[in-house]
């Protein structure tokens, strides 16, 4: 997902750009792997940066947190981002002092080409947007603790214990009163 942004960054600010993803790919070792990413995004010049903002889907596969079966997940997300040029000559901008190379996100650089890639933050931001546990469906009954069976496709008749054996001095004590109560 790289757009070349020196028509941008030679205009005045406020000026903007649409694009329209469809399709598209992404995946990394650390994120996975992301697919049909889709959505409208704008890139809006301001004084010294590009403004990216927009609103994306995609499709990703996980495992379901449950059952252990394969899950399809639909992700949503937004992006608001703002990137600097490298070079700071275009457009006869100056970049500000508070914004040192050093101090930047290389990210969110635009390359002396005037290159902006948006790959690694919408990575981010779909690996962000995944639930912590995914589910290949929202009543996902998922595996049996005793007998290990996929309680989706098969009943299940094990005989399971729902107290918490850590709870069970609380239950003891509720028990003693309310026997001290009948007396």
């Amino acid at each position: 997902m790289i757009f070349n942004v020196a028509g941008l960054l030679k205009g005045t600010s406020g000026g903007a750009k649409k694009y329209s993803l469809e399709g598209e790919e992404l995946s990394s070792e650390e994120q996975g792997s992301f697919e049909l990413i889709s959505g409208m995004i704008t890139l809006m010049r301001t004084d010294r940066t590009i403004m990216v903002t927009g609103r994306l889907a995609a499709v990703t596969h996980r495992t379901c947190s449950r059952c252990l079966e394969p899950a399809v997940l639909n992700l949503e997300a937004e992006i608001e981002e703002e990137y600097h040029p490298a070079n700071t000559d275009l457009g006869g901008t100056q970049r500000d002092s508070r914004f040192e190379e050093d101090s930047l996100d290389p990210v969110l650089l635009i390359d002396d080409r005037n290159d902006l890639d948006l790959s690694q933050v919408v990575l981010e931001l779909l690996a962000g947007a995944m639930p912590i546990a995914p589910l290949c469906q929202p009543e996902c009954r998922g595996l049996c603790p005793v007998c290990w069976k996929d309680r989706n496709k098969t009943p299940c008749h094990c005989r399971q214990n729902t107290s918490d054996p850590r709870l069970a001095g609380l239950a003891e004590l509720g028990s003693l009163k309310a026997h001290s109560a009948d007396n």
